[in-house]
């Protein structure tokens, strides 16, 4: 059984350990695992299954039967409360704790790096620019390359982390390419990093209004009425265009620029249930 540790979700770890001493002993059924943690076996079940969540209130039980010591305790309280959080910032605290207490312990998981990559936009735009830009140890020029300009040292910063990722790599020349490789999905977390990386793509797609001429930049806007069910269909759409704009983008076999594209459909109204006519 892998230790607390290795997890971000509190219930694959009560999942997998239940599953281990299922196959080591076939009399530990859920209603003994249950009374164990003093958890209802179809509430447990449905825990496990991800359709539940577990109260902070259990946890202390759970601890004893563990046997936990604080840290861990700490630690397996954090993934609880990751789990349930109902908003962004609400699950970032949690995960910023999580990521803290995991900081002393070796893990194969690469969840932290992942989510440092999300944390800030510069992560990806560096990513591009070594697509086409020279980079060894010029970090100060690479620092200009990028656009709004940032630091050396966070130039640095993030050719350190791709690297550590796996996305970039030094060829024999001692400059960085590209791997092509891509950052894992599946991982719990990443609907809170993605969601908070578009966040910060759309500041600086409105920045860009101002900051750019319209000759080096294309930012349009609809505002339409149409049936709720249409979205599909629009999302659809989206689908479809940016795997035309990818396919797109492959064709050119040298590049000299790195682009954001952003695409965003939002209702700016509630949404109206239809009254059926008497």
């Amino acid at each position: 059984m892998q230790h607390v540790f290795t997890y971000i979700d509190y219930r694959d770890f009560l999942h997998d350990y239940y599953n281990e001493r299922k196959r080591e002993m076939p009399w530990f059924s859920l209603r003994v695992f249950g009374n164990k943690l003093g958890l209802n076996a179809a509430y447990l079940f449905r825990i496990m299954q991800k359709q539940e969540h577990l109260s902070l209130k259990k946890v202390p039980s759970i601890a004893a039967y563990f046997s936990f010591q604080p840290v861990e305790i700490e630690y397996f309280e954090a993934l609880v409360g990751f789990a349930r959080a109902k908003t962004d910032s609400e699950a970032s605290i949690y995960f910023e704790k999580i990521m803290q207490l995991k900081g002393g312990v070796k893990s194969t998981c690469l969840d932290s790096l992942q989510y440092e990559y999300y944390k800030k936009w510069y992560y990806s735009a560096v990513l591009a620019v070594i697509g086409f830009f020279p980079v060894k140890n010029n970090y100060k020029q690479l620092s200009k390359a990028v656009f709004p300009q940032i630091s050396t040292e966070e130039a640095k910063e993030a050719v350190e982390l791709l690297e550590k990722l796996k996305l970039i790599s030094r060829n024999e020349d001692g400059f960085f390419e590209r791997t092509h490789l891509h950052i894992s999905t599946g991982s719990q977390f990443k609907s809170l990093a993605v969601r908070k990386f578009q966040a910060e793509m759309i500041r600086l797609s409105e920045e860009a209004i101002e900051r750019f001429p319209k000759e080096i930049r294309d930012i349009s806007s609809l505002t339409l009425t149409m049936k709720s069910d249409t979205l599909d269909d629009i999302r659809e759409i989206l689908k479809q265009c940016r795997q035309a704009i990818i396919s797109r983008v492959a064709e050119d076999e040298e590049t000299d620029c790195a682009y954001q594209v952003n695409m965003q459909v939002f209702p700016v109204s509630d949404v109206q249930k239809r009254q059926e006519k008497t």
